[in-house]
């Protein structure tokens, strides 16, 4: 393997690896760090597949391992927080854990699907809210709303859910400012199929 996908490699590392460390940081009741952490895996995200762009280092590889870096930071650590503060305090609160995780599994399967579909052409959105958007969108009002009262975290956990598996259209940050690349968008598939 050549070198030049070394660099957006490790930065997919660095973002799984603060992904793991924040459920560590969730199970010891340190929900503020771990979420200041999914926001530093918010930009690492962002960076890699960039940084592969500029090395024209994309690959099927990176692709895959760069949704299981955005599994486990922005789909188990929101879910798994959740469910240790509130399961057992709001009905439901474990499977409204349960549902959030598999909304950000099948959001993750349709991008990969329509990325097989459509792989060399340039998107400029994408269908369904992002993991990497949920997860961070819940890290950050988190932060800024603590403690949440645990209904309104619920609302927030369900709404960014249903987000995810929804047909809305989401700009993309590439798109918008003109860089080319796959981001998994078609202009009309409906999901599942």
């Amino acid at each position: 393997m050549s070198l030049k996908y070394f660099a957006p490699n490790l930065l997919t590392t660095c973002n799984l690896s603060l992904g793991g460390f924040s459920l560590w940081l969730c199970l010891k009741g340190q929900f503020t760090q771990a979420w200041a952490w999914v926001l530093v895996c918010t930009a690492l995200d962002g960076l890699d597949g960039r940084v592969a762009r500029r090395l024209s280092a994309e690959s099927a590889f990176g692709r895959f391992f760069d949704s299981c870096a955005d599994l486990i930071s922005f789909g188990c650590v929101p879910a798994f927080a959740f469910w240790l503060k509130h399961a057992a305090a709001v009905w439901g609160g474990g499977m409204a854990a349960s549902g959030y995780l598999l909304c950000a599994i099948l959001r993750l399967i349709r991008f990969h699907r329509l990325c097989g579909l459509n792989e060399s052409t340039p998107r400029r959105y994408f269908i369904g809210l992002p993991t990497t958007a949920s997860g961070g969108l819940y890290a950050s009002t988190a932060l800024l709303w603590d403690p949440m009262p645990a209904r309104a975290e619920l609302g927030l956990l369900l709404v960014l859910a249903a987000l995810m598996i929804s047909e809305l259209r989401f700009p993309s940050v590439d798109g918008l400012v003109g860089l080319k690349g796959s981001v998994g968008a078609r202009p009309s598939t409906p999901f599942p199929r």
